[in-house]
């Protein structure tokens, strides 16, 4: 009988800058609805006003966001899971896509000519960080996981020749 290999690791993130820059253009937002309301259009300022609330509660919602790795065989599922209620899958990948390992700091990853990067990592813990160049659709796409010593080892068992350590 065949048994699966199955690691599965969760990782709180950080919010990156990008999400308080979207906060703070909403705030503006809700607040140019409130000048328009006063001076020009109570309608139209309306409008923008509730839609920059509707949209900011939106936003600030999903606030709280974990990343969860899902390791089967070798095959890689990465989720975001928004306010602890919401999962969206992000990717989706086997080893036989991947063509290198090694952890982000690696000058192996110097030379590689990647197309963009999706980080998926609490960016609190360099040192567990680790970079998968990915071929997805004939483009390369560096991505960052922070994986746990379990999800290291099968990791390691299904794509030893393309893991790197310099």
């Amino acid at each position: 009988m065949f048994s699966d290999s199955y690691t599965e690791d969760m990782v709180k993130a950080t919010r990156g800058m990008a999400y308080f820059y979207k906060l703070a253009g909403l705030a503006l937002v809700i607040v140019f609805g409130i000048f328009i309301m006063l001076f020009y259009h109570v309608g139209f300022g309306s409008i923008i006003f509730f839609g920059g609330i509707f949209l900011f509660a939106y936003i600030f919602s999903q606030r709280e966001l974990e990343y969860e790795y899902i390791i089967t065989n070798g095959d890689f599922e990465i989720a975001a899971i928004y306010a602890k209620t919401k999962r969206k899958e992000l990717m989706h990948f086997g080893m036989d896509q991947v063509s290198i390992i090694a952890p982000v700091k690696s000058l192996r990853l110097d030379g590689e000519n990647v197309m963009s990067t999706a980080y998926y990592a609490s960016r609190k813990n360099a040192e567990n960080e680790y970079a998968f160049i990915v071929n997805v659709n004939q483009k390369k796409i560096k991505v960052i996981l922070e994986l746990s010593e379990k999800s290291m080892n099968q990791v390691k068992t299904h794509a030893k020749h393309k893991f790197t350590l310099e």
